[in-house]
This record gives C-alpha cells, structure tokens and sequence, in this order.
C-alpha cells in the first residue's frame, strides 16, 4: 500500500461523475482554521503546474470545465504541524 492509501473502514470514498465542461466542487472540511489542506489526484500533489482548472480554496477543490485527464482518485488532507490527515476521499469521471 502507498503512503495515500485509505485503511479499510476508515473513510468511505464518494463517487461523482459529471460531463465534460462541467464545473465540480469537491468538498473538504478543515478541523482547524490553521490546517492548510493538501489535495493529492492520482498520488501525486494537485493542482500541480499546468493544471489552472484546478483551483483550492477554503470549502474544497473546484475543478472548472472538466476534461476527461480530470478524472481519478482525489484525496484532501488537512496538514497542521507537520501531521497528515486525510478528510476526503473522491472518486471523480468525466464523461
């Protein structure tokens, strides 16, 4: 298992599957205001260079006029000092 995996029973991942150009929300709570949240897509950190859809703010990921590379596996922890906790988990498809 890779360091982003989820425990079994932990939290559950929420399927959302929208159209292509469509703008999608992915909500992810903080439990603290000095948490800064961490989105992982695939593993690997996001938004990353070249991905200006995606945009991080303070109630989630917004990922606007979708594209089919927006699909996979969307992960948000909440890092608070130096500790990772994962908040949400998502299962996005772009159609």
């Amino acid at each position: 298992c890779e360091a982003v995996c989820v425990p079994a029973g932990s939290l559950p991942r929420k399927n959302r599957t929208v159209l292509q150009g469509d703008d999608v929300l992915l909500p992810c709570d903080q439990r603290s205001n000095l948490a800064r949240a961490i989105w992982l897509l695939n593993g690997s950190e996001a938004p990353a260079t070249g991905q200006d859809r995606l945009r991080v703010g303070v109630d989630g990921l917004l990922v606007t006029d979708t594209l089919p590379q927006h699909s996979g596996e969307y992960r948000c922890y909440g890092e608070e000092r130096g500790l990772r906790t994962l908040l949400a988990a998502y299962s996005l498809t772009v159609l």
